[in-house]
């Protein structure tokens, strides 16, 4: 026989077993300490709600929340460790973005696409002279030089 507590979540009321309720908020006091004070508020709530869709597909005919239910909402929405490591893979990759001469960002990764700032007709050889690394009027040599022949 376990003790049963009752919580509320997003709004939500819940049963939920004396153990799993330990587990559940230790892991909600992670996250909140895990978080900018800035936005703890607004993301907490987004995650609690989250984890009412969770607990209401998993419960089916149940009444109460047990460990296992628990477990599998930490493993699906993550530990705050995997949370932050996410967040900084997002963040450094956003910022390995460069600047070329003309003010324009690009990525590490290569990207076909036509350029407006650097066009003569419809900006397709500075592009392509973007994505191969050359100098814009040898690629326009080069084309001038293919419609010729």
């Amino acid at each position: 026989m376990n003790k049963t507590l009752s919580i509320g979540l997003a709004g939500f009321s819940f049963t939920i077993e004396e153990h799993a309720y330990i587990k559940l908020s230790d892991y909600l006091n992670a996250l909140r300490s895990s978080l900018d004070a800035s936005e703890a508020d607004e993301v907490m709530h987004d995650i609690e709600i989250r984890m009412v869709e969770i607990f209401r597909d998993s419960m089916a005919k149940r009444e109460v929340i047990n460990d296992s239910d628990v477990e599998r909402v930490i493993a699906q929405i993550g530990s705050p460790e995997k949370i932050e490591e996410q967040e900084e893979a997002y963040y450094s990759e956003k910022n390995t973005k460069r600047t070329n001469s003309t003010g324009t960002e690009y990525s590490d990764k290569k990207q076909l696409f036509r350029d407006p700032e650097k066009q003569k007709i419809a900006g397709v050889c500075a592009g392509l002279a973007a994505y191969f690394g050359m100098d814009i009027t040898v690629m326009r040599l080069i084309w001038v030089g293919a419609f010729l022949f």
